[in-house]
């Protein structure tokens, strides 16, 4: 019975509710049937409270209805209807499109439905097309006659829409209305407006919408310029944030910490880290920043390469009361150091945290084994990953990829591949950007096979290649040269169904730039362009360096404009390329004014610009333009280095010197590279006393001397003879922790070869060798020519083989030794053999040609020299002095090759100051062959010496070079014919003056 009279009470239930709904809507009632069914058999007789409930959350109630549990209420009474019924309806009313105003008119009177402003708030959030909701809003503040007002939710929540939409016309028009219907706005209104205003750069208009707070009684406090600041930095707008502070000061609303993180953040962004160290040290005695906020300063110092400042900041929160660096800070330092190569600074930090028993993460092991591994500490970096693993981290799949790209960059290819196999087998899951990075380095170095074999391996662990990896692999082929194989690779992305995005493309414009095949990369512009993807800054930055690259400057300053107008702001980058243009061509002007436009249109210029203009002018004899520019960066440490490096490598050591002398008497930081080319300046000078004291002066003022520094006075000392000083130096650097390297030591076996040492030499070498040290090209063809020249052929050639043995090949200036040492020993076969040799390793050079020509011509090997003088010609060199006179002496003797000599001769007759020799050995041979029909055209040359006058040279000088030459003639012309020959003695030498 029991349950009988539940289910009746159920029936009963049910039929009042489809009685309901069917004076609701016909078109909504089959769904609502099924939905108030179950309904009311969840709540049962708690509908009550459930309705009342829905009633205060301001849901759509027919008019003249009472309300569900009111004393009034019937069994006929309608239900309760969720809200999102109706929002449903409207919405899809409105997302018909066109007509939809008549059709929610007959909606509203279907319904009679009772318009409420939460309602609208809800419509209004669906709503993706801003018209349709500018539309919709002002439909809804028609619905006046059901009683329906916007208030002020409505308008907040119009207004944002407008906002994100940067319709701020609209939303002044919005706030006319507004208070033209005494709607008043809310503190939350005001700060969310602000907020709209902010994310647009508008910084006065949302710092006017908050000072207008007061109005309504309420005064805008830290939290809301916060809030606006904060809006203004995602949007990349800091220098309005920093407005808006110092507004925020004046009205004297103070700052919190969560304000100075804010500012820092943006600061360091946009590279203004030394305005965020000012903006911290103004707030410090106020209140004390946060940890957070410290750590974001040295994250910023660190990505602008201030490592002094950040070390300074580090000690000064370890030193503060009350502050004490967490992991975080610790891990940003110990990156820093590692990026910098102070590997030791980095190891003591990590001793220091664990000491401060605050357990290092797998962040700080990660960044001190990439630390290691790019000071080539590999075995250390190692022994810290087992180390990592006894204290309970996990190396995770960073860690290991980290390891892995270090060991790629440093040659270590298997040990590499062998690291990826146990991750494999181990319990880390290698991925996307594991393997793309262990791809992307095998194929950097042409390693195809093994990156393919890497690729099935991944595609069998189920990581399935995406568009990056595809991006890498092109991208690494070709940075290697390989055009055709980076566009096999752009096949294989749209094969695989995936879209070239601009990644793709741009590595595509970057390997045909680089390939100087400037215009298939703008065909690839072109391409990109039409498939709708839109070019960014390193879009036109490569092919501004394509175009600078290939001479084509004029093109690339219309290309630069077009970027400016497409409304595309050219980056520090893009100014750099141009500028390196222009000066490389010659348009120092042009160049320079680019350079001030750069700084008027406040983009920054950084060491690179710098370095381009200071190079540029040094080398264009434009010393005093750059010491103007130096005076523009006065104090500036590393941009007086810069200035320093560039006069140096120009050969301006004199100037580089008084810099260097000044910089050191106002205490300036010199750093070892630029030092380092001042004692190289200095040493190809001659002034090796300076260099010394450079040397000197580098290690009182603390600059840590590196293997560069040591071996460029090293090599100084040996050049100059110097060899005993130049071995003391060599001991010193040794017992000072200064490991030699391969050229150093080739330097002083350079040194020890040109001096006849050659057991010293060859000491030093075993030396070198014992220590794990390969000879490169250098050091054997100084070890040859010393052999050659002591006349020691047979060591010559074992020294020739070890170096073959060794995989050290032979470049063309030791293949040119080898062959003068064979030519001079009467070893002309051999030489004849390995000149055919070299030519399958390396391409000859003129050098070349003219040692084979001498050895030929002395061993009468005539035809074999006329051939290599054709091959040259054929290869494209173009004789030099040397050459010709060579020709000329081998052609002359040779009777059935006059008329190859007399051509010879031809081509030089603009250069006979330069080749009187050649004149001579010609007019020899051609008496020796008693050549009388040759000798009218030599004649020329004498009876009218002026006309072959060359440049500047005296007819006094030219006049002793043609006297060997008319004796040549006057010999052959009276042994033949006499009154020719007495002919060219009636010549008036005098009258040639």
């Amino acid at each position: 019975m029991r349950m009988r009279s539940k289910v009746g009470l159920a029936v009963a239930a049910v039929r009042g509710m489809t009685t309901a709904v069917d004076r609701i809507s016909d078109a909504g009632a089959s769904c609502l049937k099924s939905d108030l069914l179950v309904e009311s058999v969840k709540i049962g007789t708690s509908a009550g409270s459930t309705v009342r409930r829905g009633d205060r959350d301001a849901g759509f109630m027919h008019p003249r209805t009472p309300r569900v549990g009111s004393r009034s209420h019937d069994a006929g009474a309608p239900p309760f209807v969720p809200m999102e019924f109706y929002v449903d309806r409207i919405s899809a009313s409105l997302s018909m499109g066109e007509g939809w105003e008549g059709r929610l008119a007959k909606l509203v009177k279907k319904l009679r439905l009772k318009l409420r402003p939460s309602h609208v708030v809800k419509v209004l959030e669906r709503q993706t097309d801003v018209k349709q909701a500018l539309g919709f809003f002002r439909w809804a503040g028609q619905q006046q006659f059901t009683g329906y007002k916007h208030n002020s939710v409505v308008y907040k929540a119009m207004a944002e829409i407008l906002g994100n939409a940067k319709m701020f016309d609209e939303i002044q028009t919005l706030l006319d209305e507004m208070a033209k219907a005494g709607c008043q706005m809310t503190p939350g209104f005001h700060t969310r407006l602000a907020q709209s205003y902010g994310n647009a750069g508008l910084w006065e208009a949302a710092v006017k919408s908050l000072s207008e707070m007061s109005s309504i009684g309420c005064k805008p406090n830290t939290t809301a310029y916060n809030g606006l600041m904060n809006s203004l930095v995602k949007a990349g707008h800091t220098d309005e944030a920093s407005k808006v502070y110092e507004r925020m000061l004046d009205f004297g609303c103070r700052p919190d910490s969560y304000t100075l993180g804010i500012l820092i953040r943006g600061l360091c962004r946009r590279g203004k880290v030394d305005e965020a160290v000012v903006l911290m040290k103004s707030v410090q005695d106020e209140f004390s920043p946060s940890i957070n906020v410290y750590n974001m300063l040295l994250d910023g110092l660190g990505r602008a390469g201030k490592v002094e400042e950040a070390s300074q900041l580090f000690h000064n929160m370890v030193a503060r009361k009350g502050l004490s660096p967490d992991v975080i800070s610790y891990n940003t330092m110990i990156d820093l150091y590692g990026k910098a190569g102070k590997v030791q600074d980095a190891l003591l930090l990590f001793e220091q945290l664990k000491e401060k028993m605050c357990a290092p993460d797998v962040v700080t092991y990660t960044s001190l084994i990439d630390a290691l591994c790019k000071k080539g500490m590999l075995d250390e970096a190692y022994r810290l990953l087992g180390e990592m693993k006894n204290q309970g981290h996990a190396p995770d799949v960073v860690t290991y990829t980290t390891l892995m790209d270090n060991l790629c960059k440093t040659g270590r290819y298997e040990d590499a591949l062998e690291l990826m196999a146990a991750m494999e087998d181990g319990d880390c899951t290698l991925d996307v950007v594991a393997y793309t990075c262990m791809l992307y380095n095998l194929r950097k170095v042409g390693r195809k096979e093994e990156a393919s074999k890497v690729l099935t391996r991944m595609k069998q662990k189920g990581c399935a290649p995406d568009l990056v990896t595809f991006n890498a692999l092109l991208a690494s082929i070709g940075r290697s040269g390989d055009v055709d194989g980076a566009f096999r690779i752009y096949t294989e992305i749209q094969d695989m169904g995936f879209n070239p995005d601009v990644y793709t493309y741009n590595a595509l414009i970057e390997a045909l730039c680089k390939a100087e095949d400037v215009e298939e990369a703008f065909n690839v512009f072109k391409k990109m362009v039409e498939d709708g993807c839109s070019p960014d800054l390193i879009t036109h930055t490569e092919l501004l360096k394509g175009l600078t690259s290939t001479g084509r400057v004029d093109e690339a300053c219309r290309y630069f404009r077009s970027i400016v107008q497409r409304h595309c702001v050219p980056d520090v980058i893009a100014y750099n390329t141009l500028i390196h243009g222009l000066i490389r061509a010659g348009q120092i002007e042009d160049g320079y004014r680019l350079f001030r436009d750069m700084k008027g249109m406040a983009c920054k210029p950084d060491l690179v610009t710098y370095k381009i203009l200071i190079d540029g002018f040094c080398r264009n004899n434009l010393v005093h333009m750059a010491l103007d520019l130096s005076e523009e960066i006065e104090g500036d440490a590393v941009l007086n280095s810069l200035l320093l490096s560039s006069l140096a490598r120009a050969g301006y050591v004199d100037d580089a010197y008084k810099l260097f002398l000044d910089m050191k008497v106002k205490g300036g930081k010199v750093d070892v590279k630029s030092c380092n080319c001042l004692i190289s300046g200095l040493a190809k000078a001659g002034n090796l006393d300076a260099a010394r004291q450079v040397f000197v002066d580098m290690q009182d003022a603390g600059v840590r001397l590196t293997a560069v520094t040591y071996t460029i006075l090293i090599d100084a000392l040996c050049k100059s003879g110097r060899i005993d000083d130049g071995m003391k130096l060599f001991e010193e650097m040794k017992v000072k922790g200064c490991e030699p390297d391969v050229v150093t030591y080739t330097s002083l076996i350079d040194g020890f070869c040109k001096s006849g040492a050659l057991q010293d030499a060859e000491q030093l070498f075993g030396d070198m060798s014992s220590r794990g040290i390969s000879g490169n090209a250098v050091t054997y063809s100084s070890l040859i020519r010393g052999l050659g020249k002591a006349g020691r052929l047979d060591e010559v050639e074992q020294v020739y083989q070890a170096m073959q043995a060794s995989g050290c090949r032979p470049d063309v200036i030791t293949y040119n030794i080898l062959l003068d040492i064979l030519c001079k020993g009467n070893k002309t076969e051999k030489a004849w053999e390995l000149f055919k040799d070299m030519k399958r390793e390396t391409t000859p050079d003129l050098v070349t040609y003219n040692t084979m020509l001498t050895g030929l011509h002395r061993a009468g090997r005539v035809r074999d020299a006329y051939s290599v003088s054709e091959e040259m010609s054929r290869q494209g060199h173009v004789p030099d002095f040397i050459t010709y006179n060579i020709l000329t002496n081998i052609l002359s003797r040779a009777g059935d090759l006059l008329d190859e000599g007399l051509k010879i001769f031809n081509l030089m007759v603009d250069d006979i100051p330069h080749g009187s020799s050649m004149l001579e050995n010609y007019v020899g041979g051609q008496a020796s062959h008693k050549s009388v029909e040759k000798d009218e055209e030599l004649l020329q040359y004498f009876v009218r010496p002026s006309e072959y006058e060359v440049g500047s040279v005296s007819l006094y000088v030219l006049e002793d070079f043609l006297v060997p030459c008319l004796h040549q003639l006057i010999l052959f012309q009276a042994h033949v014919d006499w009154p020719r020959g007495a002919r060219i003695l009636e010549i008036d030498r005098p009258s040639w003056r």
